[in-house]
């Protein structure tokens, strides 16, 4: 056996083992140590300590749709991260232009239109719109009139002077007096001459209504008279509006005579005197579409119509005849 070349510094049999050894160890498969199973929900990484991702937050949930908001009145409109212009802005002269029209039918200026645009400084041929609101407001400004851009009854009763118009016909048709401004009708005594004896086998519902009539019956009756309604159907129609009417006030105060929201709530909250005669005011001069209806509807048995402009376009009529069910039953 020939002699290794490393025999000179190991013995053969080492030096085979270690040959072996050598030829052993790319064939032996060391086990790797099984990775320690982490929860899905990871703590935050602490502040200062690198390798590990930040985990990412939950995307918040979209919003539910829900009722659109009201279209505002001025030009500009504000959304999310949005500021854009409004196509269509309403103008300011908007409701001076409408009411200048209905006056215009109602008190008969429309006859001397043109007299009116020379008064005005205006062209001969203009029509109501915002060029005629702005002369309006310009001649109320010089004669020290309320400022409305609209030629009502007290701007309407100067300027006639001031174009020598004594034609009676030219006022239009007379404007109803309101109620509320009766003197005779302030004073009256809220109670009825005679009131109502309550029994206990009423039920609790026709029991409020005698209540009711018991505190304003006496009024009540006289404004029915004048008019022309049923005193039961007067009475079940207050009953049935009372809970609405002075948000109804409070939106149509000029069309009751009032100035302004504030004052309607100061009178009503004094007494219920002030919000009874507004209310038959509203019955009389309320245009739906034609000034009076809420009246029409009233004498001819309408009282769907008459539930929902109180109640909302589906109210049903099953309260209001209720009401009136048991204002017919009560000893008036």
């Amino acid at each position: 056996m020939t002699p290794s070349a490393y025999s000179f510094y190991m013995p053969a049999t080492a030096f085979e083992e270690e040959l072996q050894q050598e030829r052993r160890r790319p064939r032996i498969r060391r086990r790797r140590p099984r990775p320690v199973r982490r929860s899905r929900i990871r703590a935050r990484r602490p502040a200062g300590r690198k390798g590990r991702r930040p985990i990412p937050r939950p995307k918040p949930r979209p919003k539910r749709p829900g009722r659109p908001r009201p279209r505002p009145r001025y030009k500009w409109r504000s959304r999310w991260r949005t500021i854009y212009l409004d196509p269509h802005p309403r103008p300011r002269s908007y409701r001076a232009v409408r009411l200048n029209r209905r006056y215009a039918r109602v008190l008969g200026w429309n006859r001397y239109l043109e007299r009116i645009l020379a008064l005005l400084n205006l062209p001969a041929g203009a029509i109501i719109n915002n060029a005629f609101v702005r002369a309006v407001r310009r001649w109320q400004r010089r004669k020290g009139l309320r400022i409305t851009g609209a030629i009502g009854p007290d701007s309407w009763q100067l300027m006639r002077r001031q174009l020598r118009i004594d034609d009676p016909a030219s006022s239009g048709p007379a404007v109803m007096p309101l109620f509320k401004n009766e003197s005779k009708l302030r004073r009256m005594p809220l109670r009825p001459a005679n009131p109502i004896g309550m029994r206990q086998s009423w039920p609790e519902r026709k029991k409020k209504l005698a209540r009711l009539y018991n505190r304003q019956g006496g009024l009540i009756a006289q404004l029915a008279r004048k008019v022309n309604l049923p005193l039961p159907v007067a009475l079940a129609a207050w009953a049935y509006a009372k809970s609405r009417f002075a948000a109804k006030a409070e939106t149509h105060y000029s069309l009751l005579g009032y100035r302004s929201r504030r004052q309607v709530q100061r009178l009503f909250d004094r007494g219920p005197r002030q919000e009874l005669l507004s209310f038959f005011d509203y019955l009389m001069r309320k245009s739906v579409p034609r000034k009076g209806d809420l009246l029409v509807w009233l004498r001819n048995k309408k009282w769907t119509q008459f539930a929902r402009h109180f109640r909302g376009s589906t109210a049903p009529a099953g309260g209001l005849l209720r009401l009136l069910e048991l204002a017919k039953g009560l000893p008036l």
